[in-house]
């Protein structure tokens, strides 16, 4: 009996996941595919990504992690598509960087940067660096 309900336990398993891969979608995981990985990607093309950069007080660049504005980098790439006003979100991330960071460097301003890569057969080729946004700290800060 114990064999039976095992092996019917796996077959109704089997049906589920090969549905799942014929008519499934993301929300049907692990019966269905997981798309995020599912496709090749192109070895062509160009890949972009936001940094956030700051100058101290005393001229030095520093590339932050998402992190040290108490943030995981998905979060912090969603708000900065969505906000329309790029310069108040960086208000706002440098008064968490204040918070996050109390021992941190003095900054004097903070930069929304855009990285692109280009790639050529799975290589980079060219890189570049636009500066989106820039909010100024004030000199109390």
């Amino acid at each position: 009996m114990a064999r039976l309900a095992r092996n019917g336990a796996a077959a109704i398993a089997l049906v589920l996941l090969l549905a799942g891969t014929v008519m499934g979608e993301d929300d049907h995981f692990p019966f269905g595919p997981f798309r995020m990985y599912a496709n090749a990607t192109r070895t062509t093309g160009a890949v972009s990504f936001p940094v956030i950069e700051g100058v101290t007080t005393d001229g030095e660049e520093i590339r932050f992690l998402s992190s040290q504005f108490g943030l995981r980098r998905a979060d912090l790439e969603g708000q900065l598509r969505l906000a329309e006003n790029q310069e108040g979100l960086l208000a706002e991330l440098a008064e968490a960087y204040v918070r996050f960071q109390p021992d941190g460097p003095l900054l004097a301003e903070l930069r929304l940067v855009r990285i692109s890569r280009h790639i050529d057969g799975g290589r980079v080729v060219d890189r570049t660096e636009r500066i989106f946004a820039t909010y100024r700290l004030d000199a109390t800060s």
